[in-house]
């Protein structure tokens, strides 16, 4: 029977049903460590190689799967290396429990070894926030936690210090007013449906419009049936938000385009697939064609790039045996690139495509075309990702010309075992909106006047493209808005 606080609080987890844990070990939280010790048969600790990935992998896991995401670091800096992958969690509005450990409890606020008051740090990323008070105390806490994260779909925290961690339930210093059974492993009860008042004002609208489109977000995922009811009996076309996804050759380097545009069909009917942010996210929602038991997910109000290899790990962890794609540049990459050890480790069968243009290219496209000026600080030192992929244990490829995607891309995906791609895309070849505003199209032509040859190439390169769209879609394209054109 649990009588200490560490075992409380893991028996208490397994009483809510959760089975994965994510952390990277700490001495702030080693009696937690061997309360997971004792139970490895019931709960998985998966170890990973940074913190924050820690965080975008609970996240990631919460997304793909429904359920609470856990996970788990030490005291001071373990704790604020959360942040980031908390915040994706809390701005997706994905139920995230963190658990962090801290210092003694009768030496915090003493500039001790990590002692950062980690209840004040994530008061703003946290809805339920609490410092564990004893042995006592977990269960109601932790509760507390657990319901909030899953009711309001949003980030818990409790913070565990040391010396609480090993003391032994006591009933005889329980306060009597906390009395046995106070709390219990039960979920608040789920929300309601919609008044009447709003859902017929919103059908009045709907049958009133003569022209009718849909924009389904996150939100519609489970209800893709009565989406598809509601377009029919509109007759209208279901336009999808990002997260709500469920689809002449050229030579060196290949066109980032090619990249996803010959990965789609290849995918699996369950396939999940994730991506960074930045240029490939633009690929990816472009020519990725989503099918009924696909899985997609991205760090979306967020947008924090290095997301999109722990969001892989994840998904791999949720739904064994499933197809997993990660599509990553080579600068979100590299944030989390320790990860891919992680992979090797529990034997996960991802398939990474980097888009390697040596450049945070998303970045520097905003540089020249929303603010009007040169390129600067945005280029990035090329590092040879299929040796790397090779260092860590997994396969590495590298895709140069178009011509070899196809061939490429089905050998990764017919490999057994974690995968990374290494897909030089050219490096010229910046993203184009849908619509594009006169502003954006003078400071495209701005920037590169004040900057280097390069942004010369950018510009005829965007304007062959879209001569060729000109001509497709009846003049529907750039060259009607850039001026002098």
């Amino acid at each position: 029977m649990a009588n200490n606080g560490v075992d409380l609080l893991i028996e208490r987890l397994l009483a809510w049903g959760v089975g994965t844990v994510f952390s990277l070990p700490g001495d702030g939280i080693n009696g937690l460590y061997e309360a997971l010790r004792t139970r490895q048969d019931n709960i998985r600790l998966v170890q990973v190689r940074h913190e924050e990935a820690t965080a975008f992998m609970a996240g990631g896991y919460a997304k793909f799967t429904g359920r609470l995401g856990v996970c788990l670091a030490t005291s001071g800096c373990g704790g604020t290396h959360l942040l980031n992958g908390l915040y994706d969690a809390k701005y997706d509005g994905q139920p995230v429990l963190a658990i962090t450990g801290h210092t003694y409890h009768d030496l915090s606020g003493t500039f001790y070894q990590q002692d950062v008051d980690l209840v004040r740090v994530f008061t703003d990323v946290a809805a339920y926030n609490e410092r564990v008070m004893g042995p006592s105390h977990v269960e109601n806490v932790l509760d507390e936690a657990i319901r909030t994260a899953l009711g309001q779909r949003t980030v818990a925290h409790l913070s565990f210090p040391k010396g609480y961690q090993d003391w032994t339930l006591d009933d005889k210093a329980r306060d009597p007013s906390n009395m046995a059974g106070y709390s219990a492993p039960t979920p608040m009860s789920p929300a309601g449906s919609a008044p009447a008042g709003p859902l017929q004002a919103a059908a009045d609208l709907i049958n009133a419009g003569q022209r009718v489109a849909i924009l389904a977000g996150r939100g519609a995922l489970g209800a893709r049936a009565e989406v598809l009811q509601l377009a029919e009996l509109v007759g209208g076309p279901v336009v999808k938000a990002l997260l709500a996804e469920r689809g002449t050759q050229d030579t060196i380097p290949t066109k980032p385009q090619v990249v996803p545009h010959t990965l789609s069909p290849l995918l699996a009917a369950d396939a999940s697939v994730t991506c960074d942010c930045g240029n490939n996210t633009t690929g990816a929602a472009r020519h990725i064609q989503m099918q009924e038991h696909m899985l997609f997910s991205t760090s979306g109000l967020r947008a924090t790039m290095g997301a999109g290899l722990p969001y892989a790990v994840a998904a791999a962890l949720a739904y064994p045996g499933r197809q997993v794609e990660a599509l990553a540049g080579d600068g979100g990459f590299t944030m989390l690139m320790g990860e891919l050890a992680t992979a090797v480790k529990y034997r996960l069968s991802i398939k990474v495509f980097i888009f390697h243009n040596n450049a945070l290219g998303q970045i520097k496209w905003e540089q020249i075309a929303m603010d009007g000026t040169p390129e600067f600080g945005v280029d990035l030192q090329s590092i040879d990702f299929a040796q790397y992929a090779q260092a860590c244990g997994a396969t590495g490829f590298t895709l140069t010309e178009t011509k070899d995607a196809d061939r490429v891309i089905r050998a990764a995906l017919a490999h057994d075992g974690p995968v990374v791609v290494d897909c030089h895309v050219g490096p010229n070849e910046p993203p184009m909106p849908p619509h594009v505003h006169h502003r954006a199209g003078h400071r495209l032509r701005q920037g590169p006047a004040m900057g280097r040859a390069r942004h010369q190439r950018d510009c005829q390169n965007v304007f062959r493209d879209q001569y060729h769209e000109a001509v497709a879609t009846k003049d529907r394209s750039l060259l009607s808005v850039v001026p002098g054109l």
